[in-house]
């Protein structure tokens, strides 16, 4: 592993940054949150942790695929660093979620993370490798339109017996 990189506790920061409070002000907490919330997603992805909080078949699972978990990060309990095998990375889907996407495009697990400063969280799961999605094929069959026997100017067809399919 070349050199460890931890998201930004945002929670700590904002305890030192009085210009998130006249953000605030001037922006509104809304905007100000949400635009912490994008980039702390940001920051996460391109960090390298995953969450400490996942369920021990997730870890096993993911260990089984090549994942080596590491120390936990100091100062904050949310994240633990990683290294994951070649060709593996974290894809961010929206300011809450992304994805741990293998070197063949399957994802992973899945993976929250709430940056907010006021209410921090992360945790992952899992997604299995076993299901798999089945397309049915549909037959459609073009039926003859007739009009309808009392002549008021709608068309009925006939439905085909199962047979006839």
């Amino acid at each position: 592993m070349d050199e460890k990189r931890a998201p930004e506790n945002t929670a700590k920061t904002a305890k030192r940054d009085s210009g998130l409070l006249a953000a605030m002000m001037i922006l509104g907490s809304d905007t100000v949150i949400k635009q912490q919330e994008a980039d702390g997603q940001q920051d996460f992805v391109a960090s390298t942790t995953l969450p400490t909080k996942m369920e021990p078949e997730a870890r096993q699972g993911l260990e089984a695929g090549g994942v080596k978990f590491l120390e936990g990060v100091a100062d904050d309990s949310l994240f633990q660093y990683v290294e994951l095998p070649e060709g593996w990375q974290k894809v961010q889907r929206n300011e809450y979620w992304s994805d741990l996407v293998d070197h063949q495009g399957s994802v992973r697990a899945n993976i929250f993370y709430k940056a907010a400063f006021y209410d921090r969280s992360a945790h992952l799961s899992l997604v299995s490798q076993s299901s798999t999605c089945q397309v049915e094929t549909v037959r459609w069959k073009i039926l003859p339109v007739e009009p309808h026997p009392s002549g008021c100017g709608l068309f009925y067809s006939r439905a085909p017996s199962f047979s006839s399919m």
